[in-house]
């Protein structure tokens, strides 16, 4: 899949997830009544958007009705895959990319992927092989080309991978993400300079891509060039005010330098997120956590149980304020509570974890459910309430199907060792928990681009440390 402009406002509805969702469910109802053959480009068209918008859950659903019918077809068996790695089903992603090249031999982007399977499993030589088998296709891909890049970059050589990924750049100008791999490349030399340059050459070329000023605001950001870093995003909400992520990374740069009366009023100023409620509150408490203003932090969190009482996350938080601004005692009590809740909630699979479920993985789950195996398909979050709903009524065999679907997800997914934490540490098992922990911080200091904090599960990592370690040091 070759994406452009990927954070243009006008890019796939990007940023229209409303949309986006109502044509999906329209589009579901006409797959459930048999019609595949009649819409079939309608639902390419979609599942391209699906793949580059990130909604790779909703990808899948389609690619899979699409080859029910069109089964011959290999560019959709290579969507297939994308949205399969996306999701962390490596053993269906490697059977997805397989049936491609057997369809077709000279697919040099699906011979790409498999390389990059390779190269995560440190099978240098295949990788090495099937990339020169990809290059001799078609030299001139920028796809090839990135993936030499990625190759060289794997094999710590950043200036050798710098030049295939200038090359991909001169063939595919457009392609942000390319940008970001050569910018990637700089740092990995040192040469700081030079990857705020790679981006400024793409601003230049599209000023009026937000994407492409936040990301370098992030690069300036991470570089603690901060006065930069706030002209990037203030450029980039010029050119789209709703740009949630650039309007937080604003108030988060101002929060690094101190000025927290302008973080609080950027914060306050965030366009709302249908889809993530929590977003400001959550960035709230944190900002008064910072501050150590714990008793302003838990009016905050007080205010985020009032719109979403169930959230764990928010009784962590307030767990933790207690326990810095009273006594210890009493932010131990309220945190066992809220871990309790997880215990003696029911675990009903076929209730109302079903509302927010995916929806290929529930389609299956609920017509089958003693003979359901793939729990690839489901997210992360799901199988821990999976694993502990199973744990409970005693079924240890699908317990730990699910534990070792996140084990294995672990390899792919950084954020997986954060999950596979909570579960050790809800089972009693802290120190296990704890070494979980230090691998999920060891692994996601190499996501270099991050500083939205609070979608990431940074906070109760946050939380669950500093109670097990920092205090016991």
């Amino acid at each position: 899949m070759k994406s452009s402009n990927q954070g243009s406002s006008d890019n796939f509805g990007f940023h229209d997830e409303e949309r986006l969702k109502k044509r999906f469910d329209r589009y579901r109802e006409i797959i459930e009544a048999g019609q595949v053959v009649l819409m079939k480009d309608d639902l390419e068209e979609l599942l391209d958007e699906c793949l580059e918008t990130a909604h790779f859950t909703r990808a899948l659903f389609i690619a899979n009705n699409l080859l029910s019918t069109f089964r011959y077809d290999s560019e959709l068996w290579f969507k297939r895959s994308i949205a399969q790695g996306h999701r962390g089903n490596k053993r269906g992603q490697i059977k997805s990319l397989s049936r491609v090249l057997t369809l077709n031999p000279v697919h040099v982007e699906a011979l790409v992927e498999r390389a990059r399977i390779y190269l995560n499993e440190q099978d240098y030589d295949r990788a090495k092989m099937t990339l020169i088998k990809a290059y001799r296709i078609n030299s001139l891909d920028d796809y090839v080309l990135a993936g030499i890049g990625y190759y060289y970059r794997k094999l710590k050589f950043p200036e050798k991978a710098a030049i295939y990924y200038r090359k991909a750049i001169q063939m595919h100008p457009d392609n942000i993400e390319l940008y970001e791999d050569l910018a990637h490349c700089y740092e990995d030399m040192k040469k700081i300079n030079k990857s705020i340059s790679v981006y400024k050459s793409y601003t230049d070329r599209y000023p009026d891509d937000e994407y492409g000023w936040y990301l370098l605001g992030l690069n300036q950001h991470r570089h603690q060039r901060y006065e930069n870093a706030i002209k990037s995003f203030l450029r980039s909400l010029e050119v789209y005010p709703e740009y949630q992520d650039a309007a937080i990374s604003l108030a988060h740069t101002y929060t690094e330098m101190g000025d927290f009366v302008k973080a609080y009023l950027a914060y306050t100023r965030v366009p709302e997120d249908a889809d993530f409620p929590e977003e400001i509150p959550l960035n709230l408490i944190n900002l008064y956590i910072d501050q150590e203003k714990y008793r302003a932090a838990i009016r905050e969190t007080d205010f985020l149980l009032e719109i979403m009482p169930d959230s764990l996350r928010a009784r962590m938080l307030k767990a933790y304020c207690l326990y810095k601004s009273e006594d210890k005692g009493k932010g131990l009590d309220y945190f066992a509570a809220a871990l309790r809740t997880i215990f003696e909630k029911p675990f009903s699979l076929r209730k109302k974890e079903l509302k927010s479920a995916p929806e290929e993985s529930f389609i299956k789950f609920t017509r089958s459910d003693s003979r359901f195996k793939d729990y690839h398909l489901l997210d992360s979050e799901f199988l821990i309430i999976l694993f502990l709903g199973y744990n409970k009524r005693g079924n240890k065999s699908k317990a730990w199907a699910c534990y070792r679907a996140l084990k294995e997800r672990s390899r792919y997914k950084a954020d997986s060792f954060f999950f596979l934490s909570q579960i050790e540490i809800l089972l009693g098992n802290f120190k296990r928990g704890i070494n979980y922990l230090r691998r999920y911080e060891n692994a996601v200091k190499g996501e270099p681009d991050n500083i939205v904090r609070e979608r990431y599960p940074d906070l109760w990592f946050s939380w669950f440390y500093g109670l097990a370690v920092r205090d016991e040091e």
